[in-house]
């Protein structure tokens, strides 16, 4: 085998790796992180990291969970190890979906933006379950844009963020390479489903994902909060 190999040029060697990743690898176009790197500003804290190599605003910190993905700090989103305003953008892709308590880590990211900072966040709406290491929740745009406000940020912009060519891609490759007879199939299916997947096509009740710009104003106000604090102390001049 190793002398077979050898006999092979690279250009073909090449291309047959470039056949093996289409019939393995899920159609994923993402043109994400180019938008959002053209909002970012100042100090960057890529929150919830991953391997997702990005270059954006005047310095940026990786920050993660797992070790494996080396990222230059290890940490979790529910407390970060920050003081506060230490950033101007926090970035937050695909994360949310994988903590146990998303509110509390928007609550976080509040403490450690300085004031007129914003969080870039995107979370998955319509998409398989993907555990890393695990998968609790899904939102809307509007309950996105709720749970952001209700924490005292002002959202400036909402929108999509994949669109349902994404899920249905995903939900295609799963399918073919879960049975060894169907893998051929991706060769032909993939080059479809990536090409569907850039056309400027928003349906907002089936998108794959949602994404939010949230600002910190210079002080904080609650859109809803303010309600609640305003009936509870009607409750209680009531007791007195």
């Amino acid at each position: 085998m190793p002398l077979l190999s050898r006999l092979i040029p690279k250009p073909v060697k090449q291309l047959i790796r470039k056949i093996i990743s289409v019939c393995t690898e899920r159609p994923f176009h993402d043109p994400g992180i180019d938008w959002m790197s053209r909002h970012a500003r100042g100090r960057v804290l890529n929150a919830g990291s991953g391997v997702r190599d990005v270059r954006m605003g005047d310095s940026l910190v990786n920050l993660d969970i797992a070790h494996r993905k080396k990222p230059h700090v290890v940490g979790d989103l529910h407390t970060l190890p920050f003081r506060e305003d230490s950033f101007d953008t926090i970035l937050n892709v695909a994360v949310l979906e994988h903590v146990p308590a998303a509110w509390d880590c928007v609550d976080e990211f509040y403490r450690v933006l300085a004031p007129g900072g914003q969080v870039i966040c995107c979370v998955p709406f319509l998409q398989p379950v993907h555990d890393d290491p695990g998968d609790f929740v899904r939102f809307t745009e509007e309950g996105l844009r709720r749970l952001f406000t209700d924490k005292g940020f002002e959202v400036t912009w909402s929108g999509g963020g994949l669109s349902f060519f994404h899920t249905l891609g995903w939900i295609i490759h799963e399918l073919l390479i879960s049975r060894w007879y169907l893998k051929p199939l991706t060769i032909a299916v993939n080059p479809l489903l990536l090409l569907l997947q850039r056309l400027p096509l928003d349906v907002p009740s089936c998108r794959s994902a949602n994404t939010i710009i949230a600002l910190k104003p210079q002080r904080r106000t609650y859109e809803n909060a303010a309600i609640a604090d305003s009936a509870l102390y009607a409750a209680d001049t009531r007791l007195v």
